[in-house]
């Protein structure tokens, strides 16, 4: 047969309030993913367990499951409930500290009211089945530089490779245009003049105005180029916590196409997280949290 502490344990899991007649009640309420930023510690999302000495009100919730768990008559249930309420008093009279397995441990303070102290190693949200806390390793700061410097070298050069072969053939037939072309706007040299310049002469008007033609295109290519601004929304609804790249690749994937656009993946530690989408505050995700969760298109926590 279930013991009553199993079957408390059980019901937290899909009930917000157990209520043990004649003892009290256990109460569970929902705490956000959390990343201490002292100790670079994540937290992942879970549910305290809380105890109201004064909820006591006789319900039949714990005497039908255990019932119906052990296969037992409902007079049985209810009788195995009273032995168990009998014990727990019995002993925090006689100053004894009961211990709930996965729940919690009942004492007397020094005004007999009854003090509950919640298993902190047990974590009764299920969305956040899985997962575990654990410690972010900090990224060195010469590989981010590294690695922000690498991009922008690749786009150099292949800027710089375009800018070369396009100013090869721009500047001779502008170097035509300019100074051989009769149909041209400009002032023509006469036969005297042309005899008077030297290859020199051309070849200093030539890199001039090569000069300005390439410090043109320079600064229409650097203009081209996106500069990503950081976002401000630092609140994401976490989907997924995967151990590899492809993996999480592919839930971004799956997201977009159930309607998420802005669907990502970012790595914390040795482990990478796919969200939903940012936020800016606290009350659009979860507004945005109930919506996934009442569309049925999935499941969700917060993370800050």
């Amino acid at each position: 047969m279930i013991s009553i502490v199993e079957a408390i344990s059980e019901l937290l899991f899909v009930r917000d309030t157990v209520v043990v007649p004649g003892l009290g009640a256990f109460v569970r309420q929902e705490v956000s993913a959390k990343v201490d930023e002292e100790t670079n510690r994540f937290a992942p999302p879970s549910c305290e367990v809380g105890f109201d000495p004064n909820h006591r009100e006789d319900n039949d919730l714990i005497i039908n499951y255990i019932a119906e768990k052990s296969g037992c008559s409902l007079d049985e249930s209810r009788h195995q409930l009273i032995l168990f309420v009998t014990e727990v008093f019995n002993q925090l009279k006689n100053g004894e500290k009961v211990e709930l397995a996965r729940i919690g441990t009942l004492s007397y303070n020094s005004d007999n009211q009854i003090v509950f102290e919640p298993d902190e190693t047990a974590n009764y949200n299920p969305d956040a089945f899985g997962l575990s806390g654990f410690e972010m390793k900090p990224i060195v700061s010469e590989e981010v530089e590294e690695e922000t410097e690498e991009e922008p070298v690749k786009v150099t050069k292949g800027a710089w490779i375009f800018t070369f072969a396009m100013l090869l053939i721009i500047s001779v037939l502008f170097y035509f245009k300019v100074y051989y072309s009769k149909e041209g706007n400009e002032r023509q040299l006469t036969e005297e003049e042309m005899e008077r310049r030297t290859p020199t002469e051309d070849l200093q008007m030539t890199e001039e105005k090569i000069t300005e033609m390439v410090d043109r295109i320079i600064k229409e290519e650097l203009s081209k180029i996106p500069i990503e601004k950081p976002s401000k929304d630092t609140i994401r609804i976490i989907a997924g916590c995967y151990d590899q790249e492809e993996f999480a690749e592919r839930m971004v994937n799956s997201l977009k196409g159930k309607g998420f656009p802005n669907a990502f993946k970012e790595k914390h530690g040795e482990r990478w997280f796919v969200a939903y989408d940012r936020y800016h505050t606290e009350e659009e995700a979860y507004a945005a949290l109930r919506e996934i969760r009442e569309s049925g298109k999935g499941k969700g926590w917060i993370l800050k």
